[in-house]
């Protein structure tokens, strides 16, 4: 399925965010369960698939992660690789660094401030990375998208581990 086609969005991966929420909260009212109290079976489970979708399609479309992923598949990759090994050792060594960072906070004499800069240094690759597979996407290169995908899958994971570890430290206050 198509789920820019269900929300009636452009097939591109700079979705304008605001639509997305607008055309969901349509589709969502439009396929409401209490619309469907006095249909008959099969159009409840008819009803219920479309909401089904709608709440999946747009999981999809608002995460840049699984929107990159579902836009290779649109456009004929049909396994779009879920890890695929990055061959940038510039980056393997920044990785590294970050992981060691992170694992150090707790030692550090404002484990706050060095979580927090951690995050900010995320976030900005992260923009920086859809950047680029938004850039690849408009030329309809699809070759390198795979390995940007797995870099944002690293940075999604060192965001949530980071993000534990603040909860932890917050907890022990």
């Amino acid at each position: 399925m198509n789920f820019f086609e269900l929300f009636g969005l452009p097939v591109i991966f700079d979705v304008d965010m605001v639509s997305l929420k607008q055309r969901f909260h349509k589709l969502q009212q439009a396929t409401h369960p209490d619309k469907f109290v006095l249909a008959t079976d099969q159009e409840r489970r008819v009803a219920m698939q479309k909401v089904t979708q709608v709440n999946e399609g747009f999981q999809i479309l608002k995460n840049p992660i699984l929107r990159a992923q579902h836009l290779l598949q649109i456009k004929g990759i049909e396994n779009p690789p879920q890890a695929k090994t990055i061959n940038d050792p510039q980056f393997l060594l920044q990785q590294m660094t970050w992981r060691e960072s992170l694992e150090d906070s707790r030692s550090q004499s404002d484990p706050f401030a060095v979580i927090a800069n951690l995050l900010d240094e995320i976030s900005k690759e992260t923009v920086k990375l859809e950047t680029v597979i938004n850039d690849y996407f408009k030329d309809d290169q699809l070759e390198p998208v795979a390995e940007i995908i797995s870099k944002l899958q690293f940075f999604h994971k060192l965001k949530q581990e980071a993000e534990s570890i603040e909860a932890d430290l917050e907890d022990q206050l």
